[in-house]
């Protein structure tokens, strides 16, 4: 049955419209998101943390996928982009892995979904991490997301 107007979704790949793959692979459990346009700074980091927001309610739901082996949630982000042609395309953002113990715990009553971002413990860019750059370079979002944006950078200098 699939997920309708206003149903919980049942499975990891109904839990929001930009999954465009989703497996589970030893102890991870990956999505591929493809987000629409692309917006910098804090609009965009917003969509990533929506998804991120989506994939942790579903952690959380225990759907169909998640086994005691899983460890990880690993999200590998894209956004269309169109060059200067005008050729469609996507640019790659990066992944950004988050423990599954954490997500479960989560009290997504108490935290927007930036907050979220904080739980992650890697993070790989890719070109398009130049918006979270951006978000991080904004004294209140480096307050709100201090462990995220500290996390970025580290993996920045590597």
């Amino acid at each position: 049955m699939s997920a309708g107007c206003g149903s919980a979704p049942e499975t990891f790949a109904e839990v929001d419209p930009s999954i465009t793959e989703f497996n589970a692979s030893g102890p991870n459990l990956n999505f591929t998101s493809q987000i629409g346009l692309l917006d910098t700074g804090k609009t965009g980091m917003v969509q990533v943390a929506q998804v991120v927001e989506k994939i942790t309610k579903g952690v959380q739901a225990q759907l169909p996928g998640l086994s005691k082996d899983t460890r990880y949630v690993q999200l590998q982000m894209h956004f269309d982009s169109t060059d200067r042609l005008g050729n469609k395309g996507f640019i790659d953002f990066g992944s950004i892995r988050f423990p599954v113990d954490d997500l479960m715990k989560a009290k997504l009553d108490n935290m927007f979904a930036l907050q979220l971002l904080n739980l992650a413990d890697e993070i790989s860019p890719g070109p398009a991490i130049d918006m979270a750059v951006e978000y991080c370079g904004d004294p209140e979002n480096s307050r709100v997301n201090g462990e995220f944006c500290r996390k970025l950078q580290s993996s920045m200098d590597n």
